[in-house]
């Protein structure tokens, strides 16, 4: 995923990454706790894994719709043990 935000914009392409409807298979685990449990355990899987783990959204009382807000950040990872 590294610069792939970028690189598709030079070349005309969209996969509809930065909307939320790229299909990514980086073989990734989502995990949904409750927020109050969601800071120690990213802090339990980078102490046991050595890898890091992230929040990456939230799920409210809406109408069944999911978005990505327009100020959401691309974050290039670039670690060997991922």
């Amino acid at each position: 995923m590294d610069r792939v935000a970028s690189i598709l914009a030079q070349n005309g392409l969209n996969f509809k990454l930065r909307e939320g409807y790229s299909a990514e298979t980086s073989g990734g685990l989502m995990v949904c706790l409750p927020r109050d449990k969601a800071e120690a355990f990213c802090a339990e899987i980078e102490a046991i894994d050595g890898v890091p783990a992230w929040i990456i959204g939230e799920v409210i009382i809406g109408d069944r719709t999911a978005q990505i807000i327009p100020e959401a950040a691309v974050i290039n990872i670039n670690n060997s043990a991922i």
